[in-house]
């Protein structure tokens, strides 16, 4: 009888993408230093191409300012050793993953990653980032250093004063509101509680009141108690509003 043979398939997993960020030359102890969050962006990006913009041998006072391209998570971690850029300090956010290094601020244009110590500090982006890389398109910092004239001039730091003050105002009117319809509540539970407490005091008595009755009674009551007993009884319909017994 002939032997059937049965095809094998490759079951293999795919490759962690961590693994493969060692494979291709980043020691594990370069990774240790950095935040799960920072490695695991890393190795999602690790075929990327990535730009680091930074002074020249003369530092910033010659004023150079060197732009250098290089392919992959490897080339970029050796690069940032031989600057002597360092691992990020503080745990980032979802946001700041990309954020790797401590002196070098990452800056995303054009679908490329950007490491910068070289930074035009008077430079607004067209999302409100304040801080871009010097190696940018000239034209794109005179852009972002017009935005960023505007955006500290007197006037608009005064509409942007104005602005604020107007959203607190805002916040607080709304704040207010809210406590006065919390509060409008609560007394309108409470003199529903004291009704009821009029009209089973008047059947136990033998007595027979209207609910319109019952209630006059509860509005004079709660006009006449004490502050202690009012505040009581605020509670008390505080509580029924909100399902307590």
């Amino acid at each position: 009888m002939a032997n059937s043979s049965v095809p094998q398939t490759d079951e293999r997993s795919p490759a962690d993408p961590i693994d493969e960020l060692i494979a291709s030359g980043i020691s594990a102890r370069t990774l240790i230093a950095h935040f799960l969050l920072n490695v695991e962006w890393l190795a999602a990006h690790r075929g990327d191409t990535f730009k680091l913009c930074y002074f020249g041998a003369g530092g910033e006072e010659a004023g150079e300012v060197v732009v250098e391209t290089v392919k992959g998570a490897a080339a970029l971690m050796q690069r940032a050793k031989f600057l002597g850029w360092t691992a990020r300090q503080d745990e980032p956010t979802e946001l700041g993953a990309p954020d790797l290094f401590e002196e070098a601020m990452h800056y995303r244009f054009r679908g490329t990653s950007w490491y910068a110590t070289a930074i035009a500090h008077d430079a607004i982006d067209s999302n409100r980032h304040e801080g871009m890389p010097l190696g940018l398109p000239a034209k794109t910092l005179e852009a972002a250093r017009g935005r960023y004239e505007v955006h500290y001039s007197d006037a608009e730091v005064k509409k942007r004063q104005e602005r604020a003050k107007a959203w607190f105002a805002r916040q607080k009117a709304r704040r207010v509101k809210e406590r006065e319809a919390k509060y409008r509540g609560d007394l309108a539970a409470a003199i529903k509680l004291r009704t009821d407490a009029w009209m089973a005091a008047a059947e136990l008595c033998g007595g027979a009141i209207t609910r319109q009755q019952a209630r006059r009674m509860a509005h004079k009551s709660m006009r006449e108690c004490n502050d202690g007993e009012y505040e009581m009884w605020i509670a008390r319909g505080a509580k029924a509003r909100a399902g307590g017994a």
